[in-house]
C-alpha cells in the first residue's frame, strides 16, 4: 500500500499564509504580539485538519510549510520548538473542543512545599550551620550544586509557613551584633 501525496489546493496555500506570521510569532514565544493561543489553536487545528485531508502528509510538514528553519531530520526536528508549539496548539484546540480549559495550578508544587517548610524553620537554625543544612540536603537528595542553589532562592523567595514566628527586625540586628567582652569581675561570678 502506498501513500500519494499531493500538492496542496490554492485555498489551503492562502490559510497556510494567514498563519504563518502568527505561528511563527506563537513559536518564538512572541503570541502576545499578535493573538493568544486561544485565538490560534482553533485556526491551527483547523487548517492541520484540511492540510492533512488534502495531502496525507504528517505534522511535520505542515510544521516546515509554516517555518521553513525546521530541520529536515528527525533528531533535530523533535525538540524544535515550532513542532512543539504545533503540538501544544492541536492539544488546546482539541481540550477546547471537548470542554476542557486550561487550568492554572493552584497547588503549589512539592519543590515549593519544601521551601515554604525550609524558610518556615529557618529562624530556627543557627545561622552558623546554614552551609551544613545545605550540604546535607544535597547529600541526602543527590541533587546537583545548581539544584541546591534553585532551592536556596525558592527559599528566599517563599511564604514562610508560619510554625515559628519570625523575628522582628530590630531583634535580628541585636541578635547579630557581638556580645559585650567579658570584664574580669564577670569571670570571677
Amino acid at each position: 500500500m502506498t501513500t500519494t501525496f499531493t500538492k496542496p489546493s490554492p485555498r489551503l496555500m492562502r490559510l497556510i499564509e494567514s498563519l504563518r506570521t502568527e505561528f511563527a510569532a506563537y513559536a518564538s514565544g512572541q503570541e502576545q504580539l499578535f493573538k493568544t493561543r486561544a485565538d490560534l489553536a482553533p485556526a491551527f487545528a483547523k487548517a492541520y485538519e484540511i492540510w492533512k485531508t488534502e495531502t496525507h502528509r504528517p505534522l511535520i510538514a505542515f510544521v516546515r510549510e509554516l517555518d521553513p528553519k525546521v530541520p529536515a531530520d528527525r533528531r533535530s526536528y523533535v525538540n524544535h520548538r515550532s513542532l512543539t508549539a504545533a503540538w501544544y496548539l492541536i492539544r488546546t484546540a482539541k481540550d477546547e473542543a471537548r470542554g476542557k480549559k486550561h487550568v492554572v495550578r493552584k497547588t503549589l508544587t512539592p519543590f515549593e512545599v519544601l521551601a515554604a517548610v525550609i524558610r518556615g524553620v529557618w529562624w530556627v537554625l543557627p545561622k552558623t550551620k546554614a552551609d551544613v543544612f545545605y550540604t546535607h540536603v544535597q547529600q541526602i537528595s543527590h541533587w546537583s550544586k545548581r539544584d541546591i542553589k534553585r532551592l536556596q532562592t525558592a527559599v528566599g523567595r517563599a511564604k514562610p509557613l508560619g510554625l515559628f514566628p519570625e523575628p522582628p527586625r530590630i531583634a535580628q540586628k541585636v541578635s547579630t551584633a557581638k556580645a559585650p567582652r567579658a570584664t574580669a569581675a564577670d569571670k570571677l561570678h
